[in-house]
């Protein structure tokens, strides 16, 4: 006879394992897990405030395990890590009215009363809560200095809430499957989505003229200059580098200089003039003699590889320096040939600007990677500071270099 242990063992592994594995008793149509309601509720109602200014429903810095809210962050979730760019999309995106995306939350019991885990959109309103809390700014302003009447248009955005509570089915089922192992998985599908790639964003516009100029100007590059490694470009299946080849074409243009889409869409629809255009050849020009001129005098060594398209890496300051014409009393030759010399030096050591990148030793650390212009700007002073005088400036900062 079958021993019974076994069987329960194996039917209790089979349910729960269904609850992951869609192909598992594919024939049979579950039942409904949650009960759901859908309302609205806007950013004032969350962040409402007491006499003592605290908030009385949600307080998203508050201890995930000791937090008596009503609406609390549950501990599967993520904590939230978006770069400040990001985070000033999301405020530009509410004052925009645009849609940023529900909030789902479960109900909860707590005694005689209910609270509300958030399941999707907790990131969100952290990011909401910090810009209330003016721990960062927006158009260059705190929440707390602009006018009343325009603080209650941000505290009147409203979002779509989707609230579940479990059936009655999914609470007598608990024994194989729990209630929370239901929320775990309904959260990881709700996250499961791959966030589009800026290429991919860029694409969705491939008729705005940007845009358009630019996947024209990459088969320019395919036949005169194919360091600029765009050849792999179809648009269909491979969209790569068309994110940098617009970031390079938006610093010439409307001097836009950081690697995001998020920095550019506005201005994409921007009429190409013969003036940009030729403001963009007159640069390939400049910048190929720059590659050109880095093998003459050294020629390739093996399986070497350069990202020239890449404007996070020296493109960023070439821009620049082409832009801003900051080198006193230079002509066009002699800015070449620092860039040439300062390239070969690059190629031949381990720590200049890559690896430890120890050329920006003693720099702010966002004036080491970021790229704003202003960053940009702080590198490339210390480029032109070691060009005039390697010896004393490689002393100073402690460099070594061949």
């Amino acid at each position: 006879m079958e021993d019974i242990s076994h069987t329960v063992l194996n039917e209790s592994i089979t349910a729960s394992i269904s609850l992951y594995n869609l192909n598992v008793e594919d024939d049979v149509i579950p039942e409904a897990v949650f009960d759901r309601t859908l309302t609205t509720i806007n950013i004032g109602e969350l962040f409402q405030k007491n006499n003592n200014d605290e908030y009385t429903n949600i307080e998203t810095t508050q201890d995930r395990t000791n937090t008596n809210k009503k609406y609390r962050i549950p501990i599967h979730q993520r904590h939230n890590k978006w770069k400040q760019d990001d985070k000033r999309t999301l405020i530009d995106s509410i004052w925009k009215n645009y849609i940023i995306g529900g909030i789902s939350l479960s109900q909860q019991p707590s005694g005689r009363q209910v609270y509300f885990n958030i399941e999707d959109g907790q990131s969100r309103l952290t990011v909401i809560q910090e810009y209330l809390d003016d721990k960062f700014k927006y158009k260059n302003k705190h929440f707390s200095e602009l006018p009343d009447e325009t603080k209650q248009r941000f505290y009147n955005y409203m979002f779509s809430v989707d609230t579940t509570v479990p059936t009655n089915h999914a609470i007598e089922n608990e024994d194989i499957t729990t209630i929370d192992d239901h929320y775990y998985e309904n959260f990881d599908r709700i996250n499961r989505g791959k966030k589009l790639e800026d290429n991919d964003k860029y694409w969705c516009h491939k008729d705005k003229s940007i845009v358009k100029y630019t996947i024209n100007l990459m088969n320019e590059f395919n036949a005169n200059y194919r360091f600029m490694n765009t050849h792999d470009f179809n648009g269909d299946t491979e969209r790569k580098p068309l994110n940098n080849i617009i970031t390079m074409v938006g610093s010439l243009i409307y001097d836009v200089y950081r690697n995001s889409y998020e920095r550019h869409y506005e201005k994409i629809g921007i009429p190409i003039t013969n003036e940009m255009n030729q403001k963009v050849m007159n640069f390939m020009i400049y910048y190929k003699s720059i590659h050109d001129g880095m093998f003459i005098l050294h020629g390739r060594e093996g399986n070497e590889k350069f990202q020239f398209n890449n404007p996070g890496n020296f493109l960023g300051m070439i821009l620049y320096c082409f832009n801003e014409k900051v080198v006193d009393n230079a002509t066009q030759e002699s800015t070449k040939n620092m860039w040439i010399d300062i390239l070969n030096i690059n190629r031949r050591c381990d720590n200049f600007m890559k690896g430890k990148k120890t050329l920006w030793n003693g720099l702010e650390e966002g004036d080491q990677r970021n790229q704003e212009k202003e960053n940009i700007k702080v590198r490339f002073n210390r480029v032109k500071e070691f060009y005039d005088d390697k010896v004393n400036v490689s002393r100073v900062i402690h460099i070594e270099y061949e």
